[in-house]
């Protein structure tokens, strides 16, 4: 069973939909985006998954019975609670922005079955819907490395931008169109006045021109396009070739809308049944597994580490699932507890009580400790690309000792800012505002992370996921750390449209109103 599409237009040749367009742009101001949660309950599963979607109306939003809402909410970085820590600390060190003052509060959301239209384009690639035979795994599953390529590409990104940059080509794909991108290739869905996905085409951009690689006409209501491995997923079970647009259908029930990412893939039914895929083999299942609590209100949000080469993921509040077997991991954590993924393990919080548990990969206990985590105002570690989980030992140093001399970016949040950005970056001896031209705030979203150069001479705040390894990051802002100064794209703002860093020297950004991409060049010309 799937839910039902969107309602056409009276006018087959009406134009898109002005507010899908806006709630899908994560460049939106916060006040238009509280008005159409209030005006149109049919876009909230739009903007949850939006990246530029303000904490307070997310937090709305996690009150909607809206499975589809809850999907794109879970496929987000980690949840925040209220007034308790969040899932996964580093997130909550990074505000974002404020609500629209004195605004009213959105009406409570409602009920509502119907599909949600499965968007890319506007920055990252989000699933919306998991809904089907069940609301699946409410985990990010996928196959990484500690390091992944984007990762890579974001250390070794050219000293050069800080010298500014120049645009070198541009490409007309039209407007509204879904756009993503893995290194020489940019990958163009095109839909129709319904939103269904018509045609999928792909470029390479390795040379001084982008060239046609191919072009698949295709027939899916679920407009999609994102990479797996190999394969562009297109929804449902429809897959292509991302070397030449070959058509394939994957060995999931196509209403059972797995969570994918990497060359990982996981379906479960609503009887707590899993399955895993691999991109390699998308027609036979590499695993399957009966895991409790997969399915309940409990579950976990996008938690995954890298431990022992072997990406894990929270498959359940206290069960964890090695993606490349199916190997559970049983953490053994009560009511009280929260589980934080490590890069050496697994942290286990009581925030109430300020008590906390480091735990082996396999979930043995190796240390205890006690402290206040920090507010809300306090310096925290910034989350960074290439280095995504602390240590146990790293966070044991700055909850007991409020050592951070580990983090090679660290954050801090001014509640009181009035006429300035209230966060500021650290690196080294260097704070920087992330602002941009303008002097407007870059607020880090839920989904944004930090990278730093090799030589750490550029600060980027890109969105994604670290574990994902066959889709470019997308960059949300990039800074000169000697003196803070962004660095300009004419024509381009990054934050406001999604742009790519493709490789070390080449940007390109993506504009929705005129339907062009341009690309972009360290250095002044």
């Amino acid at each position: 069973m799937s839910t039902p599409p969107l309602p056409p237009s009276s006018d087959p040749q009406a134009a898109p939909d002005p507010d899908l367009l806006t709630a899908l742009d994560p460049g939106t101001p916060p006040a238009d985006l509280q008005r159409i949660a209030a005006e149109r309950p049919d876009l909230h599963a739009v903007l949850a998954a939006n990246p530029g979607t303000y904490p307070a109306l997310l937090e709305w939003l996690r009150t909607s019975e809206d499975p589809a809402v809850q999907a794109a909410l879970v496929n987000r970085a980690p949840a925040q609670p209220a007034a308790a820590a969040a899932a996964d600390p580093v997130a909550a060190a990074s505000p974002g922005p404020a609500p629209a003052a004195g605004a009213p509060l959105a009406p409570a959301p409602t009920r509502r079955r119907r599909r949600a239209p499965l968007l890319v384009g506007a920055a990252v690639v989000v699933v919306l819907v998991l809904v089907g035979a069940g609301l699946g795994i409410r985990a990010l599953l996928g196959r990484g490395s500690t390091v992944s390529p984007a990762a890579s590409t974001v250390q070794e990104v050219s000293t050069s931008w800080a010298e500014g940059s120049h645009k070198t080509w541009k490409l007309d794909v039209g407007e509204d169109a879904l756009v993503t991108v893995n290194g020489d290739q940019v990958v163009v869905g095109t839909l129709n006045s319904s939103f269904d996905l018509t045609r999928v085409t792909a470029y390479d951009i390795s040379g001084s021109e982008p060239e046609q690689q191919w072009e698949t006409k295709v027939d899916q209501d679920d407009g999609y396009v994102g990479y797996w491995g190999d394969w562009l997923w297109i929804g449902g079970n429809q897959l292509l070739k991302a070397s030449d647009g070959t058509p394939t259908e994957a060995g999931w029930d196509e209403d059972l809308f797995p969570i994918l990412l990497g060359s990982y893939a996981v379906a479960c039914d609503r009887h707590d049944h899993c399955t895993g895929w691999s991109a390699s083999d998308p027609t036979t299942p590499l695993w399957e597994q009966d895991i409790a609590g997969v399915n309940d209100g409990e579950a976990a949000y996008y938690l995954w580490a890298v431990h022992d080469g072997s990406l894990v993921t929270l498959a359940a509040r206290d069960t964890a699932v090695r993606l490349e077997d199916g190997a559970l991991i049983d953490l053994n954590v009560n009511d009280e507890e929260h589980v934080i993924p490590l890069a050496d393990g697994w942290l286990i919080v009581n925030y109430v009580d300020e008590e906390y548990r480091v735990l082996s990969p396999s979930g043995e206990q190796v240390d205890a400790f006690e402290g206040a985590w920090p507010n809300s105002d306090d310096k925290m570690w910034a989350r960074r690309f290439e280095a995504p989980r602390p240590t146990g030992a790293q966070v044991r140093a700055f909850v007991v000792d409020g050592d951070l001399s580990w983090a090679a970016v660290t954050s801090q949040h001014d509640p009181d800012a009035k006429d300035h950005c209230s966060l500021t970056l650290t690196i080294g001896e260097h704070t920087l505002v992330p602002a941009r031209e303008d002097g407007e705030c870059v607020y880090a979203v839920e989904s944004s992370w930090y990278g730093l150069s090799s030589d750490t001479s550029l600060l980027m705040q890109v969105e994604g996921s670290p574990a994902q390894t066959s889709a470019s990051v997308v960059l949300a802002g990039m800074w000169s750390v000697a003196d803070g100064k962004p660095v300009a794209f004419a024509g381009s703002e990054p934050g406001e449209q999604p742009m790519w860093l493709v490789n070390p020297e080449l940007i390109i950004a993506f504009d929705r109103e005129d339907g062009q991409i341009t690309a972009y060049a360290p250095g002044r010309k």
